[in-house]
């Protein structure tokens, strides 16, 4: 769905079917829905452009001229990897674990590779034959809001009352919160401290 501008389709693993004299069954429909705003899917391909353009999942990457979206996954002390990704038409996901017992797979090797990167040998073969086979166009770039997100500079709200320091951070579309009562020579219901402190940058 990710891959697929955030519409999700169910998967149907029925290619055809034929009856006992050959005759053609219509397989099961699978049903689409948009499961994600593209708007917000488009950010979300981007971030994971980055795991398979020199992060964690670089290892996988068939560098044939198809652009792909990737994410790795491992557990604690590799007893289960995996490799998930995809290019706008093919989606694979790779999982190299432990069908009994807690082997490390970073511990081990098979024909030289280390047990940690079959993964990625598995899914680049794969991958690769399926570019091959369909291609594969970039994603339309994001809207940067959906990249650096947004911020707003915190106001100065010492010495106002809590209700006007309230609307004063609401403004903003900053959430307000009583920290409680401290000692001053303030009059009581003053603001007279803040945290974070004014002037600065949240997300």
């Amino acid at each position: 769905g990710v891959a697929n501008l955030g519409l999700h389709c169910t998967p149907i693993a029925i290619d055809s079917v034929l009856d006992v004299n050959g005759n053609k069954i219509e397989p099961p429909k699978s049903t689409c829905k948009q499961a994600l705003a593209q708007d917000i899917d488009l950010g979300v391909v981007e971030g994971l452009k980055g795991p398979i353009r020199g992060g964690t999942a670089s290892q996988s990457n068939p560098n044939d001229g198809v652009p792909h979206i990737g994410k790795t996954g491992s557990t604690d002390d590799f007893i289960h990897t995996w490799m998930l990704g995809a290019s706008r038409k093919v989606a694979t996901v790779v999982w190299v674990g432990n069908v009994t017992g807690f082997v490390s797979l970073a511990g081990t090797s098979l024909n030289g590779e280390s047990g940690g990167s079959i993964r990625h040998l598995i899914w680049r073969a794969v991958m690769t034959e399926a570019d091959r086979i369909y291609g594969g166009s970039d994603w339309p770039a994001p809207d940067s809001k959906f990249l650096s997100g947004r911020s707003a500079t915190i106001p100065d709200v010492r010495g106002l009352s809590l209700a006007d320091a309230q609307k004063m951070i609401e403004s903003v579309h900053l959430t307000f919160a009583n920290g409680g009562v401290v000692d001053s020579n303030a009059a009581t219901g003053q603001v007279v401290q803040m945290s974070p402190a004014q002037g600065g940058s949240v997300p």
